[in-house]
């Protein structure tokens, strides 16, 4: 494996660039190490950490196949221990291209949440993209749906603006997950 910019290439899709980043083995070996101390078999959680990640590239892919789609030009997708991102040159300022390749990620997501939350063997896998999707719609810019709102501020207000009131929108969420967090309301109670 080639190793650039502290990623490991692990191989192309769709002729883009695959990238695994150096922290998310490491991040993936210590929760191994404390799954083992806890008694949980570090191979489950191996398997699941696989899927996730795997999910979370095909999130990418779904934001990269429709920025193509849309004259944009993929550089690589780089998957890190808080998500994964494409890395999209060209990428298309018109407001709906811009919701359009927002929303192809959490699509995707939705997708693999609603095919695997029925059966057992992928049951948690199923419900960790329902909680991707989740996170990714709320618009909490830069996040996908932060991006939706900021398109869809920019047809009226310019992209200046709309991009001013979707950070702030994007504050008073941080805001609002410090509170949840502070107060210890799990995200449970959103039925996940």
């Amino acid at each position: 494996m080639k190793m650039e910019k502290n990623a490991l290439l692990l191989g192309s899709v769709l002729g883009i660039p695959l990238r695994l980043h150096i922290s998310l083995l490491i991040l993936i070996g210590i929760v191994s190490l404390m799954a083992a101390s806890a008694g949980v078999n570090p191979v489950i959680i191996l398997i699941l950490a696989v899927g996730l990640f795997g999910s979370v590239a095909l999130h990418e892919l779904g934001h990269s196949v429709v920025a193509r789609a849309k004259g944009g030009y993929i550089q690589e997708i780089v998957l890190y221990p808080f998500g994964g991102a494409a890395k999209i040159a060209n990428l298309s300022r018109k407001p709906i291209d811009e919701i359009l390749i927002a929303l192809a990620g959490p699509a995707v997501s939705l997708v693999l949440g609603l095919l695997l939350l029925p059966f057992s063997l992928t049951h948690d896998l199923g419900r960790l993209n329902m909680m991707l999707f989740f996170f990714n719609v709320l618009p909490v810019f830069p996040m996908d749906g932060g991006r939706v709102l900021r398109a869809a501020l920019t047809i009226k207000n310019g992209r200046l603006n709309a991009t001013r009131t979707a950070a702030q929108v994007g504050k008073y969420f941080c805001g609002l997950f410090v509170i949840i967090g502070l107060f210890g309301m799990p995200f449970q109670l959103l039925g996940l």
